[in-house]
């Protein structure tokens, strides 16, 4: 991606977003990950329907609360 200033203060989530993606470099970027984000929507919504905590499923999986997917 080059350089260039991306954003003016007053600059909405939805614009930024629609800049870097016009290039192409930064698309195929975003494009390549969705799987991996696929996948954490995945684990997310297993969470949920399970009822866990973050914190108590990290201890199940014996991980740090950090280390388990966040409903952000």
């Amino acid at each position: 991606m080059n350089r260039k200033k991306l954003a003016r203060a007053d600059t909405t989530y939805e614009e930024l977003k629609a800049k870097m993606l016009a290039d192409p470099e930064c698309r195929k970027a975003y494009d390549d990950l969705e799987e991996e984000f696929a996948l954490l929507r995945k684990k997310l919504e297993a969470r949920k329907q399970a009822k866990l905590a973050r914190a108590k499923a990290a201890r199940q999986v014996r991980k740090k609360p950090i280390a388990v997917t966040s409903a952000r």
